[in-house]
């Protein structure tokens, strides 16, 4: 952590991309992945203490078979608190990913697509200065989102 905050010290950084695809240990343990949010926390505090300009930008797996609305909320409000943008992307089934061993666990098109649109209206309510968008797995957001992001480029333009 340290050696990367020397490095985005330097103002021509201006652009970090870190997906933390959930705060659940649970979730991440069935992705085969580690979960980082207690140390990655207070790494984009200090990232943000040594370059404010610097757009942070993270993507969220939502929808993942089993997920619950606690554990979605957790790792939207963690993406809320700490990035400027967030793509929310729900799960695409696979036999080649993770989640094909969770199949029959999965949530149904429909209710995919209503996550994606309470992800969206949970982080839109509750962090109305961060672009949200859902990739082009809901095409509407992208519009909505590129108005955000001139805002938020204008902003961090005169840091």
């Amino acid at each position: 952590g340290e050696k990367l905050i020397d490095l985005f010290k330097n103002k021509r950084v201006s652009d970090i991309q870190m997906p933390i695809q959930s705060t659940s240990s649970r979730i991440m343990k069935m992705m085969r992945r580690k979960e980082y949010s207690n140390h990655n926390g207070p790494l984009l505090q200090d990232l943000r203490a040594v370059n404010n300009r610097a757009i942070l930008r993270t993507d969220v797996v939502i929808g993942w078979p089993t997920e619950t609305l606690e554990e979605r909320i957790d790792s939207l409000t963690f993406a809320g608190t700490h990035f400027d943008e967030v793509a929310l992307y729900t799960i695409e089934l696979h036999p080649d990913r993770p989640a094909w061993k969770y199949k029959d666990k999965a949530f149904s098109e429909t209710e995919l697509s209503s996550i994606r649109k309470e992800s969206v209206k949970f982080l839109d309510e509750n962090f109305p200065e961060v672009v949200v968008h859902c990739g082009q797995q809901d095409d509407e957001t992208m519009s909505k989102a590129e108005e955000k992001r001139k805002i938020l480029r204008k902003k961090k333009s005169k840091v």
